[in-house]
């Protein structure tokens, strides 16, 4: 996704600009504090996609997991969450409007209660950190250009997280190319 150079009508009114920013930061704060399930609980808001003129994919693939899930399985989970999740301006959607598709994990009761706690932590960390960057394009885009300087939509937004404080997981970096980058630039 490149990073676009113009304002989106919907943020005309400075008001929706406060709250949107508003909406981002205390999603950052969740993740940033490991409140990974109230992160994800926030950043599902169709009223705020509808408030900054985006779509919201209501009925979005998501991914169940029936069994207690193994650490392979989990990356496989998280890896399908993040394929079906996205913020699209331009590919499928319009600059005018763009749509947000958010991927939930779903566990069913016996995968709920078998699954390690250690897996089911990091699956959450995971469902959020991509929630998250979501947003965070949709950021990008309002604001016409990258958050960090990067041209890179997703190693900026990386750049971003990170410099938040927020702890970034290696199937989290291991997309884009992120780790390789970020090994490179300092933290600000």
């Amino acid at each position: 996704m490149e990073v676009s150079e113009a304002t989106p009508k919907a943020f005309e009114h400075e008001a929706v600009f406060e709250r949107f920013n508003q909406f981002v930061d205390q999603g950052v704060e969740l993740v940033r504090q490991g409140r990974f399930q109230s992160a994800s609980s926030l950043l599902r808001s169709e009223e705020m996609a509808r408030e900054i003129g985006v779509r919201y994919d209501r009925h979005p693939t998501g991914v169940i997991v029936i069994k207690p899930p193994g650490e392979k399985d989990a990356e496989s989970i998280v890896s399908a969450q993040a394929l079906f999740s996205n913020f699209d301006h331009g590919y499928k959607a319009t600059r005018e409007e763009p749509l947000i598709v958010l991927s939930p994990i779903s566990f069913s009761d016996e995968a709920r209660k078998g699954t390690r706690g250690e897996i089911l932590r990091r699956i959450q960390q995971n469902e959020a950190l991509v929630f998250l960057e979501e947003w965070l394009h949709a950021k990008q885009w309002r604001e016409g250009k990258p958050l960090c300087g990067q041209e890179d939509s997703e190693i900026d937004v990386a750049i971003y997280m990170r410099n938040k404080g927020i702890e970034l997981t290696p199937e989290f970096l291991n997309r884009h190319g992120r780790a390789a980058v970020l090994t490179k630039t300092k933290a600000r």
